[in-house]
């Protein structure tokens, strides 16, 4: 790694500071489709403009987990 290059490492200190662990934020099969549609989850996150929507977006996904818990 060269410098300048971030490893996975690197962001264990925020997310222990925010209460995740890397397998909350991680692909769990690591498959091209997952990985894709996690950045399109993202890429939707940032383009909602507003706190209220943000919020909505979030009780919506609480939702759907949710109801596919066991």
């Amino acid at each position: 790694m060269s410098k300048g290059d971030v490893g996975s490492g690197d962001f264990d200190p925020i997310l222990d500071k925010i209460g995740f662990s890397v397998g909350d934020v991680s692909p769990k099969d690591n498959s091209v489709r997952e990985i894709s549609e996690a950045l399109d989850c993202m890429r939707l996150w940032f383009a909602i403009r507003t706190d209220d929507g943000r919020r909505r977006a979030l009780e919506c996904l609480s939702r759907i987990v949710d109801d596919e818990q066991p």
